[in-house]
């Protein structure tokens, strides 16, 4: 998830989504999620917003508010298939094949 947050600064991000589910406030203070004040900024995909249109693929990201969001942001600017989102965790083969076509 720290990938999403250095999106804007990258040509490219391949971020896993960890299956967290944003929706629920308890998963914000987790240890390896919290940071003081980011979901009031929007979270995470607000940062990979900002990194639009460049190439993110998002995977184990369930079927989360997030993915859906960033899915339509990446649509309204024209880059629709700059933006993969995956439900589940994709094998390496299958992120390496993603790389393989920027």
């Amino acid at each position: 998830l720290w990938a999403l947050l250095a999106a804007p600064g990258a040509d490219a991000v391949i971020a896993d989504g960890g299956s967290l589910d944003v929706s629920d406030d308890t998963a914000w203070l987790a240890p390896d999620v919290f940071c003081p004040g980011l979901k009031s900024f929007g979270g995470f995909e607000t940062a990979a917003l900002l990194a639009a249109p460049h190439p993110l693929l998002l995977h184990n990201a369930g079927q989360s508010a997030a993915a859906r969001n960033l899915g339509k942001a990446y649509r309204a600017a024209s880059a629709r298939r700059s933006f993969v989102s995956e439900a589940q965790v994709q094998p390496d083969a299958s992120l390496a094949r993603w790389i393989s076509r920027l």
